[in-house]
């Protein structure tokens, strides 16, 4: 129902606020930008990730976590100001969420390895490798 134009390339993810009432959208042109609702106006624009955005993901709170080709995973407060930048991937990040608590943030690469952080001080909590293991997958 809004024409939400801003973005010079492809969309490639969306996450609404938990009110309904912002919506985040995250580009090929290694932008995310905010968007309000009610008239269709952006509110917040941030440089996330060269090469682009592949996701982009909401916590309960209003913050937001993002990945992209640059095979990082970012969180930013509500106004998309920068709060951490987790250790890269191998390859390429694709999607990105939160935990139900907010607490941790959870994103994969193109390889199939699915990291967890602590969103407080970004250590890693846990880790899913690529299945198969690499080693092996040469055997």
């Amino acid at each position: 129902y809004l024409d939400l134009r801003g973005h010079a390339e492809a969309v490639t993810d969306v996450a609404w606020r938990s009110d309904a009432n912002v919506l985040a959208s995250g580009s090929i042109d290694g932008t995310i930008r905010l968007w309000e609702m009610n008239e269709g106006k952006e509110i917040a624009k941030a440089n996330a990730h060269a090469g682009g955005v592949n996701a982009v993901a909401y916590s309960l709170d209003g913050r937001i976590a993002s990945v992209g080709q640059d095979r990082t995973a970012k969180l930013w407060d509500a106004a998309l100001s920068p709060l951490k930048t987790f250790p890269e991937f191998p390859e390429p990040a694709l999607r990105v969420t939160f935990t139900h608590d907010g607490q941790r943030v959870v994103a994969g690469d193109w390889s199939g390895a699915v990291r967890m952080w602590n969103a407080e001080d970004a250590q890693q909590v846990g880790l899913l490798p690529p299945n198969p293991p690499a080693e092996q997958a040469t055997q």
